[in-house]
This record gives structure tokens, sequence and C-alpha cells, in this order.
């Protein structure tokens, strides 16, 4: 699993699953910084050179080791691809995540690539969609009985993800694995699930968001393929 911080939050779900069918999961991810090729950034020269030298490391090391067969990617693309937070709460985020979409495209494909010329089968997991809210009031609890619905508008969801699906989509050499249609079972895209919350903040997938995205969207995948 390489990524940003939402391969972090992914993998509780995966690696229980994995171990459960004694198969080994390993984490290679950053906070605030892809793991893509090229899409290195931050707002002074020594954050990018930390960025940048991070990412290579990375790459090399799942390239190089020939017992990492399937590799997953996750990050928070939407943030990436227009630089803009989710909701009221991320109001402050102003552009420091921006790479923009050309960026984003051409470092995910040199990324998919590089791995896929190593032998690597490559799953691009597509970005679980944000809630934009503090999640501490959407389930019922002493003393607040009643839980706000935080279930978020299907059609936002899609508006705020529509360039960077496009962008994703338009890459090769990945199996895409679209997040929405198992969160967003209807016309709203579900925050909690029974009675279980999915998120640990406005966008991070809690470790019961973990197991539902593992169970019900990357189960199939988590199959060991022969040495």
């Amino acid at each position: 699993m390489i990524g940003d911080s939402h391969a972090h939050t992914a993998y509780p779900g995966m690696s229980e699953i994995l171990r459960e069918r004694n198969v080994n999961t390993v984490l290679f991810a950053n906070t605030a910084c892809p793991t893509f090729l090229g899409a290195e950034y931050g707002r002074t020269e020594e954050i990018k050179l930390g960025c940048r030298r991070s990412i290579e490391q990375i790459i090399d090391v799942v390239a190089a080791k020939s017992d990492i067969r399937k590799v997953f990617i996750f990050t928070r693309g939407p943030l990436y691809v227009d630089g803009t937070g989710f909701g009221d709460v991320e109001r402050y985020v102003d552009g420091q995540h921006l790479i923009g979409p050309q960026v984003f495209k051409a470092s995910l494909q040199a990324t998919i690539d590089t791995l896929s010329k190593a032998g690597k089968q490559i799953f691009y997991v597509t970005e679980n969609p944000e809630i934009g809210r503090l999640p501490a009031g959407c389930i019922a609890r002493p003393f607040r009985l009643i839980p706000k619905d935080c279930s978020i508008d299907r059609t936002s969801v899609l508006d705020r993800q529509r360039e960077y699906l496009e962008v994703v989509n338009s890459t090769q050499g990945a199996t895409i694995v679209n997040s929405l249609g198992v969160f967003c079972p209807s016309d709203r895209c579900l925050a909690v699930s029974d009675g279980w919350l999915l998120y640990a903040d406005s966008n991070h997938l809690s470790v019961a968001g973990s197991r539902f995205q593992a169970a019900r969207l990357l189960d199939r995948y988590l199959v060991a393929t022969e040495r």
C-alpha cells in the first residue's frame, strides 16, 4: 500500500483481511505528500526536497522487492487536483496542497509505469467521499440521543470529484477501483453504516470505515498471486 495519509487509514481493514489469508501487507506512505514520482510540493524548498526524496525512496524499495506483487495506491486526489478543501470545516484550505490536474496525471502515470515495469500489478483506489464536517455528532451518544444526519448528497460528491476522476480514469496500466459505488449506494453517501461511524474526521476513514472499505470494496482484489 502506498500513498498519503489516506493510505494510512486504509491499512487496518486491508491488513486484517489479508492476515486471515496468511498474506503480508506492508504500508509505505507519506502524510500530505502523495507517493507519485514528480508530484512533490511544499511551502519551502526544504519541504519539497524532503517530499521528493521520500517518494523516490518508497518507489525504489517497492520496485526492487520481488515479493511485493500487488500495489494499492490511495490518495486524497481532489485536494491535490484543485487545491481546495471540502465543506465549511475546511474553508481555510487555500491552495497549499495544489498540484493541479496535469502534474497529478503525469506523476501518477509515471508511478504506475515504473512499478508496472518492475512486475507489479497496480490498483488505484479512488477517494472515498469527504463529508465536509466533523463527525462527532453523527452517532447517538449519552446526552446526545438524536444524532445528526451526516450523510452527504451524492451530487455534491460527484461535483467535487469530477475533474479528479477524469484525470484518474485517463491513466493507463492500473486497475481503477471506484469507491463511490460502495460509499454512495443511493442519492446519499454514507457516513455511518450499521451503527458504526465510518470517518475519523472530515475526510479520513475511521478503523470501522477502513474495515467497511476493505470488506465491501477491496475484498475481491485481496487474493494472493502465485509466485
